[in-house]
C-alpha cells in the first residue's frame, strides 16, 4: 500500500491509493474518508488558483541598487536557452536615468535590451561599433544609459557575435537619478 500526499497552498490532499477505492486518485469521483477533498475537487481548486495567479514584478529604481535580473527570475517557455523567448517582468518605481548592464559569457559585438509596455517597445542597445581597424568587441559585459518611465514593463536582452544571437546570463539595472530635462 503506497500513501500519497500533496501539499499545495493550504490544501492537503492525502490518501492511500490502494485503500481509498478511487477517491484521492486521478479519475476518482467518490467522496474520500473524513471529509478530505477528492482528486476532482483538488484539480478544480488548483485550476482556479493558477488562473488567478499573477507573477510578482521585480521592482527597480528603489533600494537595493543595482537590481540583477537573471535566469532564476525570468519568465517564458525557454528561460535561459532561447534568446527571444524569455523576459523579465519589472516595475520601474521612479522615472529617471538608469544604467543597464548586460552580462553574457564570452565575446559579443552587439547587444539589445527591449523595454515593453503594452504595445509600446523602447529599444536600448548598441550595434557593431566601427573603430580603427575593425569592430569593437565586448567581453563578458557591456552597459549603456537609458531613461525609463515609471510603471510596469517587460525586459528582454539579447547579445550577438557576428549576427549569431544568444541569451544573456543576467542584466543589472541601476537607478542613477532623475532624468535630465
Amino acid at each position: 500500500m503506497r500513501a500519497l500526499a500533496v501539499l499545495a497552498g493550504t490544501l492537503l490532499v492525502s490518501g492511500s491509493i490502494a485503500a481509498d477505492n478511487g477517491a484521492g486518485s486521478p479519475g476518482g469521483h467518490a467522496q474520500s474518508k473524513g471529509g478530505a477533498p477528492t482528486w476532482a475537487e483538488y484539480e478544480e481548486w488548483l485550476t482556479d488558483v493558477a488562473e488567478k495567479w499573477v507573477a510578482p514584478r521585480i521592482v527597480v529604481g528603489k533600494q537595493p541598487n543595482p537590481v540583477r535580473l537573471d535566469r532564476k527570475n525570468g519568465r517564458g517557455p525557454r528561460v535561459g536557452y532561447s534568446p527571444d523567448e524569455w523576459y523579465w517582468t519589472i516595475k520601474v518605481e521612479q522615472a529617471g536615468r538608469y544604467e543597464v548592464k548586460v552580462l553574457a559569457p564570452g565575446a559579443f559585438d552587439t547587444f539589445d535590451v527591449f523595454f515593453r509596455r503594452g504595445d509600446e517597445t523602447q529599444l536600448a542597445g548598441a550595434g557593431p561599433i566601427i573603430a580603427g581597424a575593425g569592430t569593437i568587441r565586448y567581453k563578458d559585459e557591456a552597459s549603456l544609459e537609458v531613461e525609463l518611465e515609471a510603471g510596469k514593463a517587460e525586459v528582454t536582452a539579447i547579445v550577438a557575435l557576428l549576427k549569431n544571437a544568444r541569451s544573456v546570463r543576467s542584466v543589472e539595472v541601476t537607478y542613477l537619478g532623475p532624468a535630465d530635462k
